[in-house]
C-alpha cells in the first residue's frame, strides 16, 4: 500500500541531476506556452502578446540560472493566469478561456518551484 501511494505522490527529487531535469523540462513547457501566446498575440492582441514574452523571458532565466525567484514569478502569474481564465469563462470575455490549460500552466509552476527549491537544498 505505501508503494501505491508513494507513485501517486509528486516526483521525488533525490538529487540535483532530478531538480535539473524538472527545471529543464518546466522551462521547455514554460518556452512553448511563451511561443504559442506570441503567435496569437499577434493575431489576437497586445495583452497576450506581452503574457507570451513575459513567460519567454522567465523560462529563459528558469533554464539558465535554476533560480527560485524567478520560478515564485512563474508561479504568481500562472496564478494570475487561472484568475483571469476563470474570470473571462464566468464574464464571458473574449479572452482565454481554458481553465484545463491554466492549471497545467499553474501545476507546471509548482513544480518547478518544488525542483528549484531542491536544487539549491542539495548543493
Amino acid at each position: 500500500m505505501e508503494q501505491l501511494i508513494q507513485k501517486k505522490s509528486w516526483y521525488k527529487i533525490d538529487s540535483r541531476e532530478d531538480a535539473i531535469k524538472i527545471i529543464k523540462k518546466s522551462s521547455s513547457f514554460f518556452l512553448c506556452i511563451a511561443a504559442i501566446q506570441i503567435v496569437v498575440g499577434l493575431l489576437a492582441g497586445i495583452s497576450v502578446l506581452i503574457t507570451g514574452v513575459i513567460f519567454l523571458i522567465l523560462g529563459i532565466l528558469l533554464r539558465k540560472y535554476n533560480n527560485t525567484i524567478i520560478a515564485v514569478l512563474l508561479l504568481f502569474l500562472s496564478a494570475l493566469a487561472i484568475i483571469a481564465t476563470v474570470t473571462n469563462v464566468v464574464g464571458g470575455s473574449q479572452g482565454g478561456t481554458s481553465v484545463l490549460f491554466a492549471i497545467l500552466l499553474f501545476f507546471t509552476s509548482i513544480g518547478a518551484l518544488r525542483a528549484t527549491l531542491a536544487y539549491n537544498k542539495l548543493k
